[in-house]
């Protein structure tokens, strides 16, 4: 097999990995609501990312000062009986599955904060993540992932209104880290 299409075979077991992982909560996503969309990026000033590594202690030791940020509004709610155990039940599904596949996988996704309510993933290569353009396709290739699953069907939204932010919502999540592990790195807040 080839290097093309042994990559590409990774990347489909990867997305089914996830998509198993999303099955883990499909159970649990009746609860979808309208609200507002994506906000662009803006850069973190100076100041801004001062104050946020004051107050965010893993700056430094999982990922560096985000150089920008965002605000999504998901369009759904948080499930009444989303839990700290219930968030990391999902993240840990996620990476087993990722830690089964045979081979490196391409990042690391973990929860911490209080509650477990901040979602980090760290890309493992210097490639993966090294542009914000490149972490954003990332997140959208978890939300194909996502939607091509029963998982965002059964909660009779239609999949296109959802992505991977709103599963995160949905879990109790309320925020999203994104780093490439050496440089960049990329806040989203989920209001």
């Amino acid at each position: 097999m080839d290097r093309r299409a042994m990559a590409k075979r990774r990347v489909g077991v990867a997305r089914a990995g996830a998509a198993a992982a999303l099955m883990l909560v499909a159970p649990a996503l009746a609860a979808a609501a309208a609200a507002e969309g994506l906000e662009p990026a803006t850069p973190a000033s100076p100041e801004a990312a001062a104050a946020a590594a004051a107050e965010d202690r893993y700056i430094g030791y999982y990922y560096p000062p985000p150089e920008s940020e965002e605000t999504y509004g998901p369009r759904v709610r948080t499930l009444p009986n989303a839990t700290e155990r219930t968030r990391i039940a999902f993240l840990t599904g996620l990476t087993n599955q990722m830690l089964g596949n045979g081979y490196a996988p391409p990042f690391m996704i973990f929860a911490k904060g209080a509650g477990s309510r901040t979602i980090i993933l760290v890309g493992l290569d210097d490639q993966r993540f090294a542009t914000l353009y490149r972490m954003r396709a990332w997140l959208a290739g978890l939300t194909a992932t996502a939607r091509s699953t029963p998982v965002f069907t059964d909660i009779g939204a239609p999949p296109e209104a959802l992505t991977f932010l709103d599963l995160c919502k949905l879990l109790g999540f309320e925020e999203l880290v994104v780093s490439d592990g050496r440089a960049l790195s990329h806040r989203i807040r989920l209001l």
